[in-house]
């Protein structure tokens, strides 16, 4: 179920670990320092590629400006390290921006400088980026082959420290090729070569977390809490909130599929805490899945600790995996998308929503189907790559056959000469004796002999092993030669049964999907708009209607302040039937697929005031606006605006029997640095149907209800706030609204 991105180490690329404010306030300083350099020299070229690393992540279009900038400077002066430190930030940069074809381009520049400039150091680094881009692109033959040059340089250079990053990204691949086995042995020896560093260097939680991520798939869930605790532990040392988000989030896969929901409920609400703050929406989204996977298997006193009413935990799961899905949706994750809609599916089953649970099950069936496709395609591409390596294997045994038949043939040459040595000592032994001299001659003939027929033992041994490397090198032909047609035809075979089986139910997913997606939205907006007819309209035009017919035909019925009392009803509600035909037509407007929010920078104050304005005239009920930070926010104006009109009437039904009414709006900036909006009143609280049609998309709004908490519900999620509603005990609502960066 493991669905967290593995963390790749780019080499060479060192991002300063401060916080932004203070990373902005050195990046700034550094910026002005390069201003007053008025020559362009090898100095300012450092610094602007310093800069631009340190902006890296959180500015990185500005980064990108300043790295093209350095680069064409470093090459007119022909600084060498200047050049590959400026490919260096630069690839780095397009394959943390996502362009990853421009990356490839710019990173082939990079290793031909490096090789240009004989730089192992630029070697590696940039055929390790190669192979981290290929990587996300898929081509993972690619991958390994870069990756695997990159290791090579570094275990020549020995250093321990490269050799430790690259293990861990080659094990990233063999991961994302679901070759676990390899993946783990990849990612132990990179903790190995870590824990022998000199000086001593802590082991990246990543490393952990990615076993911890391998041991789920393998459905060992045991061994895996182990290493993701060990990645928790070191992430919280080093304040690494990215690595922590990933360790959370795993640990509760695992404690969920264990059984320990408590467990798993508390990691997700934590995961989901800080990717807010990160604001990675893809780990929002697999935190939200967490937490509304596992919110119905904890405890009733849990829930009640968070001020959550227990009843609410089913309808708060659906709106938890519900915006999972529109999260997934808008990056394109179809793994996260197809969890949330096993775990939608199997929730809305078990409240016997079948209709939900229905829907849920096709959108996660397509989706599967999809994934299936692709992991076909990375299996197809698993075999090509085993079948490189045999081949490269089987060259390896030739070449090492060839090579013991050179030694054998060198020791053959080495006995000759020993032998002609012997001869020319017997030469120089000789005596004027006859008789030593006829041994002399019995000896030199022995040993030519001899001589004579171990060269043509060595000829024939020679032509022996030339003869099996001969047959040896066919037969690996052969097989190869068969080895390249039984693989093109399993191929092929491969690929039309997948083919037929995915466009049989592509067509038939298809023609489901339309026509119950037609069926859906023509029910869902004939309910909503019966529902505004009814009510929202009728209700208010039959009463103005009454007040004018009373006044034009019985006048006389009317005293004076009768009169300024009736005058004052028509009125409100003319403002209110107003405000009415403007939430519709918003709502309307909301309701259209290619209608996007307008952000801009907003003052809370001045909405605030706006607001003032608008309720001045009601004076039974006291309306306060508290905003001590003077805040801002970065929304769309209109959205806005109707979501805090429709909360401010709503309170007003509330509180409109209480003498002691009153309603406070409140806006800060918590410790998230999240921008915060409440709305408190006194009247007797929220409803269950009420806190229904905000947290769940199929709740029958009803004729009395109105259309107010759906278009609040609609209009937040469009413009990615998060609301939150609790009730007192003695009385009274407060609605939150948590506004994420847009």
């Amino acid at each position: 179920m493991q669905k967290h991105p593995r963390s790749l180490v780019i080499v060479m690329l060192s991002l300063a670990c401060l916080t932004a404010g203070a990373q902005m306030n050195k990046a700034d300083s550094l910026a002005r320092v390069i201003d007053h350099r008025t020559a362009n020299d090898s100095v300012k070229v450092d610094l602007m590629v310093q800069l631009a690393k340190m902006l890296a992540y959180s500015d990185p279009a500005r980064a990108m400006k300043i790295a093209d900038a350095a680069l064409p400077m470093a090459q007119q002066l022909h600084y060498k390290s200047g050049i590959l430190s400026g490919y260096n930030v630069k690839t780095s940069l397009l394959f943390i921006t996502g362009n990853l074809q421009q990356g490839l381009t710019v990173g082939e520049e990079f290793l031909r400088a490096a090789n240009q400039f004989h730089s192992q150091t630029g070697s590696i680094t940039a055929n390790s980026l190669m192979g981290i881009m290929y990587s996300q692109n898929g081509n993972y033959a690619k991958a390994l082959e870069y990756m695997l040059t990159s290791l090579k340089i570094a275990e020549q250079t020995g250093d321990q420290a490269r050799i430790a990053a690259l293990d861990q990204n080659i094990g990233n691949v063999y991961n994302d090729m679901e070759d676990y086995d390899k993946a783990i042995d990849y990612y132990k020896s990179a903790i190995s070569i870590t824990e022998t560093l000199v000086p001593p260097t802590p082991v990246p939680p990543s490393l952990y977390n990615n076993i911890g991520s391998v041991l789920i798939h393998q459905k060992k869930y045991t061994a895996a809490v182990e290493y993701l605790e060990k990645g928790r532990q070191i992430s919280l040392q080093m304040n690494n909130k990215r690595s922590l988000v990933g360790a959370l989030a795993n640990l509760a896969d695992a404690s969920h599929a264990l059984g320990d929901d408590e467990k798993s409920y508390e990691y997700g609400r934590q995961a989901l805490a800080i990717s807010r703050v990160l604001g990675d929406k893809r780990s929002i989204a697999n935190a939200m899945i967490n937490v509304g996977a596992a919110i119905n298997g904890v405890s009733d006193k849990t829930l009640t600790d968070q001020h959550i009413d227990p009843k609410d935990r089913s309808a708060l799961a659906i709106a938890s995996l519900d915006s999972a899905i529109l999260l997934a949706s808008a990056m394109g994750d179809l793994a996260t998308q197809e969890e949330a809609y096993k775990e939608l599916s199997d929730i809305s089953e078990k409240q016997q929503n079948y209709a939900l649970a229905i829907s849920s099950l096709r959108a996660y069936n397509h989706l599967h189907d999809t994934i299936v496709n692709n992991d076909n395609e990375k299996s197809i591409m698993r075999k090509f790559i085993q079948y490189d390596f045999d081949k490269k294997a089987a060259e390896i045994r030739l070449q090492q056959q060839i090579t013991e038949a050179k030694l054998k043939e060198q020791q053959l040459l080495s006995y000759e000469a020993s032998q002609q040595l012997k001869i020319n000592e017997n030469e120089l032994s000789l005596s004027n004796k006859d008789r030593d001299l006829q041994k002399l001659t019995a000896q030199k003939e022995q040993v030519e002999l001899t001589k004579e027929e171990q060269e043509k033992k060595n000829i024939q041994a020679l032509a022996d092993q030339k003869d099996k490397i001969h047959a040896l090198e066919i037969a690996a032909q052969r097989r190869l030669k068969y080895g390249l047609i039984a693989g093109l035809l399993l191929i092929g075979a491969i690929g039309a049964l997948v083919y037929r089986q995915s466009a049989t139910r592509k067509v038939a997913n298809q023609r489901l999907t339309l026509i119950n997606g037609q069926l859906d939205d023509a029910n869902r907006v004939k309910a909503r708009f019966l529902g505004i007819i009814s009510h929202d309209l009728r209700s208010p035009v039959a009463n103005l209607i009454s007040l004018i017919n009373l006044r034009k035909e019985a006048p006389d019925l009317l005293d004076e302040e009768g009169m300024i009392h009736g005058q004052q009803k028509i009125t409100d509600t003319a403002e209110n039937l107003l405000h009415v035909m403007e939430d519709i037509l918003l709502w309307s407007k909301g309701q259209m697929v290619t209608f996007k929010p307008h952000v801009k920078t907003l003052s809370v104050h001045s909405v605030f005031m706006e607001m003032q304005l608008l309720y001045a005239g009601n004076g039974r009920v006291r309306v306060l606006f508290n905003n001590p930070q003077n805040l801002q926010i970065n929304t769309d104006e209109d959205y806005l605006k109707t979501i805090l009109r429709n909360l401010t009437s709503n309170a007003f039904k509330a509180v409109n029997s209480r003498p002691d009414a009153l309603i406070e709006w409140k806006a800060w900036r918590d410790d998230q640095q999240l921008a915060c909006l409440s709305i408190t009143d006194n009247g007797p609280g929220i409803s269950t149907m009420q806190r229904a049609a905000l947290f769940n998309n199929e709740a029958d709004i009803g004729i009395k209800n109105g259309l107010g908490l759906p278009l609040v519900r609609d209009f937040a999620a469009a413009i990615n706030c998060t609301i939150e509603v609790s009730a007192a005990a003695g009385g009274g609502t407060t609605f939150l609204l948590l506004f994420a960066d847009f």
